[in-house]
């Protein structure tokens, strides 16, 4: 496939909940694409792709404010300012996302902490 093929990203992370690590990627337009990836190959062949557009992905579009705060984060990113207070920011960010928005459209939902 040739590089125009592929999406392009602004940014992209792993985070884990519970036993399951995701891929979340941040598309330039705003848009958000999680993957649950693990939960799909343990679902599906061993060879299926990493990343795909099927049940295992779940996307959401962004607030302009938080696209802005990952476009700053890409540059820091870029020009290796990126610290891990701003990792801890970001996690902030992105745990209340995925669980309002992002868990209960999985296929195997993870069940939430405990308050």
């Amino acid at each position: 496939m040739s590089k125009s093929e592929y999406p392009e990203v602004l940014f992209s992370y792993s985070l884990s909940f519970g036993e399951r690590e995701f891929l979340v990627r941040i598309m330039p337009s705003g848009v958000m694409v999680w993957d649950d990836y693990q939960a799909r190959r343990a679902l599906c062949d061993p060879a299926a792709p990493m990343v795909g557009d099927d049940e295992f992905t779940v996307s959401l579009n962004l607030s302009s404010e938080l696209l802005s705060w990952f476009k700053k984060a890409a540059t820091m990113l870029t020009d290796g300012t990126w610290t891990t207070k701003d990792e801890a920011k970001l996690d902030q960010k992105l745990a209340p996302l995925f669980w309002s928005q992002i868990n209960p459209y999985l296929p195997a939902p993870i069940e939430p902490p405990l308050p």
